[in-house]
């Protein structure tokens, strides 16, 4: 949790990595093989909440912390599907904000002793 001296905004994860497909159905030939069936990985989802406290703790908006797209595509093989982000950067992150931009600071090589 930090403040910009205005709004309070609240560092967390907003859903959790889900796995679909990889295995064959009851009943299937081995014969039938094909590319569907490979599994499929949605990574877990962060952001950060932005709350007013003048006005009762309104939620404000949200702001999800992601890479865009493009990034996405040239940092990663095509099967890969990493989360840029984990409960354990949020934990050991600094965060800064004006109200218009947000800074995060993540210590170097956190990502390779992450276990989320």
């Amino acid at each position: 949790m930090f403040t910009d001296g205005r709004y309070i905004y609240i560092a967390s994860q907003w859903a959790k990595e889900k796995r679909s497909g990889g295995q064959a159905g009851e009943g299937d030939d081995d014969d039938d093989v094909d590319d569907t069936s490979q599994e499929v990985i949605k990574p877990a989802r962060y952001g950060i909440n932005i709350y007013d406290p003048l006005k009762n703790f309104d939620h404000v908006r949200g702001v999800e912390l992601k890479l865009t797209e493009q990034e996405y595509k040239s940092r990663y093989k095509k099967n890969e599907c990493p989360t840029p982000i984990n409960l354990e950067v949020l934990n050991r992150a600094s965060f800064a904000t004006n109200g218009s931009f947000l800074v995060i600071q993540i210590p170097s090589n956190i990502d390779k002793n992450s276990k989320n």
